[in-house]
């Protein structure tokens, strides 16, 4: 991913946002993917449509969206 935003940045294409999607309760690498996030100021979303049984050891929402459809 990492490889990716600074690809983007290289092309003059500043990546806005990075959405975060765990999947059939598997979590996504949460530290390595806000580090990076933090590091190169891109926005992350989280998407949790399919979070259902899924968890992990930290808390790491600075904002919160709740969205009922």
């Amino acid at each position: 991913m990492e490889e990716a935003i600074k690809f983007c940045i290289k092309e003059g294409k500043n990546p806005q946002a990075i959405i975060f999607v765990s999947l059939y309760g598997m979590p996504f690498m949460v530290k390595e993917i806000m580090d990076i996030s933090r590091e190169y100021e891109v926005l992350g979303i989280k998407g949790s449509a399919e979070d259902l049984g899924s968890c992990y050891k930290i808390s790491f929402a600075e904002r919160s969206v709740i969205c009922r459809l």
